[in-house]
C-alpha cells in the first residue's frame, strides 16, 4: 500500500508541472486520451480505500469530467475530486471498495478536452479488489426509432443495467434505484457491457437521462426497451436490439371548451392532440338544454397540423338561437396520440348558441394526388382523397371510377379515415404501360345532411396518367430469421415488414404470419431504400415500444444493416436480417 501512495504522490507532483491555459490557435478536436489511470485495467487485489487518478494526454474540461464518471457497483455520499492542473485528477470516494468485487470505471461520452474534443466512445476500466474479475460480457444494437418522436440522436443515450438475480423484480424500482452497470452506445449504436456475472440474469434499458440522476423520471426521460430480459449462461451474450421511444406521456386528455360555427357545425377543442381514429360520432354526446340527445353525423380533426386539439362535429339537427347545450364524450373511447384516454375529471362542456349562421358551404374536394397527364405511375394504386367537411361517403364511392384505355374499370377497396378523408387502394396492381383516367362526379360531393345534399357541383373531376413499364421497376426479396421460442409465444402474432425510402418514408409495408420468413416487394422503382420489421399481436401490425413503469418489454424487431440499390428489371435478393 505504501508504495502505491508513493507511486500517486509521485504522478501528483508530475502532474503539477504541467498546470498551464490552454494555447490559442485553430479549433482542436482530438478526443480525450488516457496516460495513466490507477488502478491499472484490471488490476486485481486492489486496496478497498484506494482512490482513483486520472493522467491525461490532453488538458480536460473538469466539469465534463466530473459528469462524465461513473462506478459500479454504485457508491452513496460524495466524490471528492483533487485537481493538479487540467490533466491530472485524483477522485477521492464516499467509501471503502467491497471486498472481492469488480468494479467498472467508466468515463461517458460527455468527457471533452479544453478545447471541445468529445470522447467517441465510452472508457472503461475494470479492477478487483479480490483474486479474480468478473469476466462476462453482453453487447447489442441501438437501432433507429420506429416511432415519430423519439430521438435519433445517440449522444446522450445510457444504457443501464440492473443485476436481477441478486434482487427481487418485484422490489426493483427503475425509478428510485441505481443501474448496477451503465454504458453508452457508439455513434453507430453499438454498446457493450464488461465484468459482468457469469449466470447472473440483467434487465437492460436505453435512457436519455435528462437530471443526470441515473434514475428513469416519468414523463421526463425518453427511453427504449428490448425484447426480453437477459440470461448471461455463456461469458458472451450479443442478441439485443433497443429503439428509442418518445418520452412517455402520462397526462391524460380533456375536452377543454365547445363553439358553434353554424347551425350544423361544432368545434370541440381538447388539451392535446387527438388520435384521429377516436374521432367518431360514437364518441361525443351532444344534448340540449332539456336534455334530447342530438345524434351526431361526422366528426373529424379540422387541422391536424395546425389545430392537432381540435374536432368539428357535424350535427343531425340545427342548433337553435339562444338555447344551451352540453358536449361530453365516452370517456373509454377517445384518447390521445400516446393512448390515454379521456380524463376521468373531465365533465361536460357547456356552451350557447347565441348568433347562429343558419348555412354552410358544401364540401368541397381538393383534388386527386396524383397530376394529370403522369407518366410512370406505380401499379400497386394507392392514392388519398380529401374534402373540405363532411361528405356523403356511399355517394363518394359511387363517384369513383378508374378506366383503362379499352374502358375497363378498376375496383377498389375504399378505406375511410373520417368524414373527410378517403384512402382508396386498387384490389389489384394495374397494367403495366397503360393509359388510365381516374374521375370523381362532382354532383356525389355532397353533404350527408338531407337538407344540404343538393347544394352540389355538377361537375367532373379527371386525371390522367401511364403507369410504368415493367421493365422500369425491380424486386427486393430476402428472409427473416428469429428465435423459434418467438413463435411458440402466439400463434396470433405477425410479422410487419417495412420498405422505407432514403428519406425515411414508408414506401410499402407486407404482413407476415408468425411461422412464415421470405418477403418480397415488387415493382419497386429506382432508388434506395431500406428495410426493416418487427414482431406484433396488434391487429394494425402496430409497433409496441414497451415502457419502463410499469415494465413491458419492447416488441421484438430487426432491420436489414445496408441500403439497398434498387435498379430497373433487376431483383436484389438474400436481403436477409435478424428480428430479436
Amino acid at each position: 500500500m505504501s508504495r502505491f501512495i508513493s507511486v500517486l504522490l509521485l504522478l501528483g507532483l508530475i502532474g503539477c508541472a504541467s498546470i498551464q491555459p490552454p494555447p490559442g490557435g485553430p479549433e482542436d478536436k482530438t478526443p480525450p486520451a488516457l496516460d495513466t489511470v490507477m488502478p491499472h485495467q484490471r488490476q486485481l487485489n486492489v486496496e478497498r480505500d484506494t482512490k482513483l487518478h486520472f493522467i491525461f494526454k490532453q488538458n480536460i474540461d473538469r466539469s465534463s469530467f466530473m459528469s462524465s464518471l461513473s462506478l459500479v457497483p454504485y457508491m452513496s455520499g460524495s466524490v471528492k475530486y483533487k485537481w493538479s492542473g487540467y490533466d491530472e485528477v485524483v477522485v477521492t470516494l464516499p467509501e471503502q471498495l467491497r471486498e472481492n468485487t469488480t468494479y467498472v470505471v467508466s468515463l461517458g461520452k460527455d468527457l471533452k478536452t479544453r478545447r471541445g474534443g468529445p470522447l467517441p466512445v465510452p472508457l472503461q476500466i475494470v479492477f478487483s479488489t479480490g483474486s479474480i474479475i468478473d469476466t462476462g460480457h453482453i453487447s447489442g444494437t441501438m437501432l433507429p426509432p420506429l416511432n415519430s418522436g423519439a430521438p435519433t440522436d445517440l449522444s446522450n443515450v445510457s444504457i443501464f443495467a440492473y443485476d436481477i438475480t441478486e434482487r427481487s423484480l418485484d422490489t426493483l424500482r427503475l425509478d428510485k434505484t441505481r443501474p448496477d452497470f451503465i454504458t453508452q452506445p457508439s455513434n453507430k449504436g453499438l454498446f457493450e457491457f464488461n465484468a459482468m456475472k457469469v449466470g447472473h440474469s440483467y434487465r437492460i434499458f436505453a435512457l436519455i437521462d435528462e437530471f443526470r440522476n441515473k434514475v428513469f423520471d416519468p414523463g421526463i426521460d425518453a427511453f427504449g426497451v428490448p425484447n426480453k430480459d437477459i440470461i448471461l449462461d455463456t461469458p458472451e451474450k450479443s442478441d439485443i436490439h433497443i429503439r428509442m421511444a418518445p418520452k412517455a406521456d402520462l397526462v391524460k386528455p380533456q375536452l377543454q371548451d365547445a363553439e358553434i360555427t353554424d347551425a350544423y357545425h361544432i368545434r370541440a377543442r381538447f388539451t392535446e392532440a387527438m388520435d384521429s381514429a377516436s374521432i367518431k360520432p360514437e364518441v361525443f354526446i351532444l344534448k340540449d338544454s332539456s336534455g334530447f340527445t342530438i345524434p351526431i353525423y361526422a366528426a373529424y380533426r379540422e387541422n391536424i397540423i395546425r389545430k392537432p386539439g381540435v374536432a368539428v362535429l357535424l350535427t343531425s339537427k340545427p342548433l337553435v338561437v339562444n338555447k344551451n347545450y352540453s358536449l361530453d364524450v365516452i370517456k373509454s373511447l377517445a384518447h390521445d396520440l400516446a393512448g390515454n384516454p379521456i380524463s376521468d375529471s373531465t365533465a361536460a362542456v357547456h356552451f350557447s348558441s347565441g348568433t347562429i349562421r343558419d348555412t354552410f358551404p358544401p364540401p368541397r374536394f381538393f383534388g386527386f394526388e396524383i397530376s394529370d397527364s403522369s407518366k410512370g405511375v406505380s401499379q400497386n394504386f394507392d392514392q388519398e382523397l380529401q374534402f373540405t367537411d363532411a361528405v356523403d361517403t356511399t355517394a363518394i364511392e359511387q363517384g369513383l371510377h378508374l378506366l383503362d384505355s379499352s374502358g375497363k374499370e378498376t375496383a377498389f377497396i375504399f378505406k375511410w379515415v373520417d368524414g373527410t378523408k378517403l384512402r382508396v387502394v386498387s384490389v389489384a396492381n394495374l397494367l403495366p404501360n397503360t393509359f388510365y383516367i381516374l374521375t370523381l362526379t362532382g354532383k356525389l360531393v355532397r353533404s350527408p345532411l338531407p337538407s344540404y345534399a343538393l347544394k352540389i357541383k355538377d361537375t367532373v373531376f379527371k386525371e390522367s396518367f401511364f403507369t410504368g413499364d415493367e421493365r422500369e421497376f425491380g424486386t427486393i426479396s430476402g428472409e427473416i430469421s428469429m428465435p423459434d421460442s418467438l413463435g411458440k409465444k402466439d400463434s396470433a402474432m405477425k410479422i410487419t415488414i417495412q420498405l422505407l425510402t432514403s428519406n425515411d418514408v414508408t414506401f410499402r409495408s407486407v404482413t407476415l404470419p408468425i411461422g412464415k420468413r421470405s418477403f418480397i416487394f415488387d415493382h419497386v422503382p429506382r432508388g434506395k431504400y431500406r428495410v426493416r420489421g418487427w414482431v406484433s399481436n396488434d391487429a394494425g401490425g402496430k409497433y409496441d415500444t414497451g415502457s419502463i413503469i410499469p415494465f413491458r418489454f419492447g416488441a421484438p424487431s430487426g432491420d436489414y444493416p445496408d441500403m439497398i440499390d434498387v435498379r430497373p428489371r433487376w431483383t436484389v435478393e438474400k436481403v436477409n436480417f435478424e428480428i430479436r
